[in-house]
């Protein structure tokens, strides 16, 4: 999936770390250019659980802008 973090504060990364070692589902992580500035591979058991990754993880922090599940 990507995902938009609206800074590259310090102190928000280390939220950003922080979820990255607190969420199971994240395998990996990667910085890129562009609209998007991170791409996130994760596995979830379905759809679903997917969206509830979404949703109630990634979005309510005060740094993520957008995320969008990419195939």
């Amino acid at each position: 999936m990507t995902l938009t973090r609206s800074a590259h504060d310090p102190a928000l990364m280390d939220d950003f770390k922080r979820l990255l070692h607190s969420t199971p589902e994240i395998v990996s992580a990667f910085d890129v250019t562009g609209s998007a500035n991170t791409i996130l591979r994760v596995w979830c058991s379905d759809l679903d659980a997917l969206r509830e990754l979404i949703d109630t993880i990634i979005l309510p922090l005060r740094w993520s802008r957008n995320c969008t599940p990419r195939s």
